[in-house]
């Protein structure tokens, strides 16, 4: 998890790169990319190393990957193979300024293979964790893992990435004669999105496990930053955001104990982080700038926020009267 932090770093460095120094970029070898890489190479060295005491031991080699760690494997041979067809792809068709860098195939070959990589934590904590409490020791590593894998989703929707663009309030609306209704559309098509992709980790651990503390905190705060110095967005309304949703996601948490056996609190949980969040968002950006937007398209968004998150979670987490899902 360390090394692959090391392979995140590189990755928003290089999201910095494409949005403020594009035009100092003019091949596949920049600084950015030698951090991202070089993350890897460390990433699939460690792993190797892993598999390698394995077979030293006297261990075949199907047996030597450890559990968890096979599609670790996979996405390390998936990344590698992105990696050189990135190298081709940006020699024979430049280096891409904008959305069309996250819409880029090899990209995507990349972020495939990293998300398997990144999300071997996660794997071998739930191999090793049964019980509904996670061990001290596995905590961290999941932790990470989580956060990692939501920050690498994350960084390839930051076009509908609504957290960092409050000012879309600002754009006029009318409805009668339709003015702003692409701006509003495109507004609650990134709320529903933001909102799904910082719940899903938090909606991974309440399947199987009551979420440590700092759980919420640990996602909603670092992604939002990042995301938001990465690609030059709004990083004030951002911030207060990610604290907003954290902070009243560890609170309600905690006074809840939401997890596998207590559904109906797992279920409020949910609902209340992006409520909270997103009210901090309206308001925030109601002090500092201007809202052109009616009551009923914010207030409603907020509320959309909730459901949403309720619905997510009411298809996703195990009923203990029905069984597990």
């Amino acid at each position: 998890m360390l090394f692959a932090t090391w392979l995140m770093i590189g990755l928003f460095l290089d999201g910095y790169a494409h949005t403020n120094l594009i035009d100092e970029l003019e091949s596949f070898f920049t600084p950015w990319h030698a951090v991202f890489y070089s993350g890897f190479l460390a990433t699939s060295a460690w792993v190797a190393w892993i598999i390698y005491k394995n077979v030293i031991a006297g261990h075949p080699l199907r047996e030597a990957i450890p559990r968890g760690y096979r599609p670790t494997v996979l996405g390390l041979m998936i990344f590698a193979l992105g990696g050189v067809g990135d190298g081709i792809w940006h020699t024979l068709f430049g280096v891409e300024a904008g959305i069309d860098a996250l819409l880029s195939p090899t990209h995507f070959m990349l972020f495939t293979g990293g998300v398997l990589g990144l999300s071997t934590a996660i794997r071998t904590a739930r191999l090793r964790n049964m019980g509904e409490t996670v061990a001290a020791g596995d905590r961290l590593p999941l932790l990470i893992s989580l956060l990692l894998a939501t920050a690498a989703m994350a960084f390839f929707l930051a076009y509908v990435w609504i957290p960092g663009q409050p000012s879309i309030l600002e754009v006029p609306y009318d409805s009668v004669s339709g003015e702003g209704q692409g701006a509003v559309g495109y507004y609650i098509s990134g709320l529903l999105v933001s909102t799904t992709v910082l719940l899903a980790p938090l909606i991974i651990v309440l399947r199987w496990w009551k979420a440590p503390a700092g759980s919420v905190v640990a996602f909603w705060v670092p992604i939002n930053t990042a995301i938001a110095l990465s690609f030059d967005l709004h990083i004030g309304v951002a911030l207060v955001f990610g604290l907003v949703g954290g902070v009243v996601g560890e609170v309600v948490g905690a006074v809840l104990s939401p997890g596998p056996s207590n559904r109906r609190a797992s279920l409020v949980t949910l609902a209340a982080i992006p409520v909270a969040a997103w009210s901090a968002f309206v308001i925030t950006y109601g002090i500092v700038g201007t809202i052109a937007w009616p009551p009923e398209i914010w207030a409603g968004s907020i509320i959309l926020s909730g459901l949403a998150a309720a619905g997510l979670g009411w298809i996703s987490l195990p009923d203990p009267e029905r069984g597990p899902v």
